[in-house]
This record gives C-alpha cells, sequence and structure tokens, in this order.
C-alpha cells in the first residue's frame, strides 16, 4: 500500500512557512522582491504536491508534468526555476546545483512511483523514502535560500550596500577588545549629509537615493578594509574607527571631506549634485557603552551644524 503521510506533511510544512512571510513585508523593495519569488516558487510546489497527492488516491491518469520521464522540465516550478537560475547562483552556486539535482529526484521517483502503479504493480517502502527524502530535501534547501535573504535583509541596507544596525553590537565589542589590547583608539563618527532634505525636494527621492548610494561608495573608498561603516538611518552614516592616535585619525576624517568635496553625485538624468557633510567624532572612554559614545558623537555633529556645517568635530 502507498503511504502518503510524507507528501501531505511536506504540503502542510510548506503552507507555514509561508504564513510566516507575512511579518517580512517591511523590508526594503529588493529584498522584498527575491522573498516574494523565492515564496513564488514555493506556491509552485505546494500546488504541484497537492495534485500528486490527488492523483495517487484517486488513482486518475497523471499529465506529463507529473509522470513524463521529463517532468522536472515541465512542472511550473521547474519552469520558474530555470527563470530565476542565475538569482539563485549569485547566493550560491553550489546549493543551487544541490537545488537543481534534488528537484530532477523528486521527480525521478515520483516518475517511477507512476510508473508502477500504471502496470500494477505493488510500491516498494524503499520508492516512497526515497521520495519523501527528496522532498524533504527540496524543502530545506528552499528554507535555506529564504534564510539567507531574510539575513541580508535584516543585515544589509540594499540601496547603499552597507551594513545595518543588526550586529553593530558585535562590531564595537570586537573593536573594543582589539584597541585595548593593541593600545589603539577606539573612535566612533557620525556623519550626517548636509541639506538633504533639499535634494529630495528639488531633484526627487531616487535622486536622493543616488546621492545616498554615492555617498556610501565614497566612504567605502575613503576608509581601510578594518573600518566599520553603517547605514545608521536617513542620510546618516555611523563609522567605527580603530587608529594609532589623534593625528591618524584626523587623515582619515579629511580624507572622506576631501573625496565628498571633489566628487559629486552625477546623477542618472545627467545632473551633477553637490553636497556636503557634517561629521561629529569621539574617541570612546575605557568603560563607555556604544550607546554612550554614539550619542556623544551626535552631540558633536550637531555642533557642527550649528557651526555652519560641512565640518567635522572632535570631541
Amino acid at each position: 500500500m502507498l503511504e502518503m503521510t510524507g507528501c501531505s506533511t511536506y504540503s502542510i510544512c510548506l503552507f507555514e512557512i509561508l504564513f510566516s512571510m507575512d511579518q517580512l513585508h517591511h523590508t526594503k523593495k529588493s529584498q522584498n522582491a527575491a522573498l516574494i519569488e523565492i515564496d513564488e516558487g514555493i506556491r509552485l510546489h505546494i500546488a504541484w504536491a497537492q495534485k500528486v497527492f490527488q492523483y495517487l488516491v484517486l488513482k486518475t491518469p497523471a499529465e506529463p508534468q507529473f509522470s513524463a520521464k521529463e517532468s522536472h522540465l515541465l512542472c511550473h516550478f521547474g519552469k520558474w526555476f530555470q527563470s530565476n537560475h542565475t538569482k539563485f547562483e549569485k547566493i550560491n552556486p553550489d546549493k543551487t546545483r544541490e537545488l537543481e539535482q534534488v528537484h530532477y529526484l523528486v521527480h525521478h521517483h515520483l516518475h517511477n512511483i507512476f510508473s508502477k502503479l500504471s502496470d500494477n504493480q505493488c510500491i516498494e517502502a524503499a520508492l516512497v523514502s526515497q521520495y519523501q527524502k527528496s522532498q524533504n530535501d527540496l524543502l530545506e534547501l528552499l528554507i535555506y535560500f529564504r534564510t539567507h535573504l531574510i539575513t541580508q535583509a535584516l543585515q544589509y541596507d540594499p540601496l547603499t550596500g552597507l551594513a545595518l544596525r543588526y550586529g553593530m553590537e558585535n562590531q564595537f565589542s570586537t573593536l573594543r577588545q582589539s584597541t585595548e589590547k593593541n593600545q589603539k583608539i577606539l573612535a566612533v563618527g557620525l556623519l550626517d549629509l548636509d541639506h538633504f532634505k533639499a535634494v529630495n525636494d528639488q531633484y526627487g527621492h531616487q535622486a536622493g537615493d543616488e546621492v545616498l548610494a554615492h555617498t556610501a561608495q565614497i566612504l567605502r573608498d575613503s576608509l581601510r578594509d578594518t573600518d566599520n561603516i553603517f547605514r545608521f538611518g536617513g542620510e546618516e552614516f555611523l563609522i567605527f574607527l580603530e587608529v594609532d592616535n589623534a593625528d591618524s585619525l584626523h587623515e582619515i576624517i579629511d580624507r572622506i571631506f576631501q573625496s565628498l568635496h571633489s566628487n559629486p553625485t552625477r546623477l542618472k538624468s545627467g545632473e551633477v549634485i553637490y553636497i556636503t557633510a557634517t561629521v561629529g567624532i569621539i574617541h570612546v572612554g575605557p568603560d563607555e557603552s556604544m550607546e554612550k559614545a554614539i550619542a556623544r558623537a551626535d552631540q558633536a555633529m550637531y555642533s557642527g551644524k550649528q557651526q555652519g556645517r560641512d565640518r567635522a568635530v572632535f570631541a
């Protein structure tokens, strides 16, 4: 007798995965689009699994996308996967190849089941187990890709590619330990673009996004690989730096300002936007928390705004 428990349980598990996606709708548009695409693939396979259950229970003739030897190329999920293959490759090439192979095995085992049914042969428990295992493997791989996208959404800003606040505490703690061990200075800088609202008002939010992305690239180019840059919110960028002394800190900040002044944002429309920034920089105290350090950097930055903007204030 053919055991269908694994098939129905698989569908239920997939539905539970889909229900959890509602909490993700607050993430940025690009991650949302990727998650929606993954979920669409899951939905297609759910529909396929439900149809399989129907065919096997009712013992009705199956369509080619279920019973044919090349059914993995004919099913809706298979077509969807091929159309999104490049996107999967960018996330993890090895996992993509594994997903491709597992999807083939799902159909291969099912083809063997349908073949035996059509010949009125007994369905061995081993064949059912192979089919169920391939279904579970497929589910695990889809969960892997969804988890990766969710993690990216939490950790990185899709507009600038910079890290978000997630994990910031760990980075701060790691740098503190390093600076204490190496007898260096841990500095926190808060950079805020000047008159950024005017950019949005005059040129539109698309232009504002281009300015933010361009500024993020300037920061990456101006800072060292060991420095930490975060999109802190709006037009603010947070920087953690480990430096030998105050002079080296001043050199780094000067480099940022020189690059900002000499590299305006060239919009896709062809217009050029010159923008300045105000930075507050502080040396972190021996027992100072990250929150207090950021608050002091914010106060220093605000002081720079009051003094006329386009400057760094060291406190």
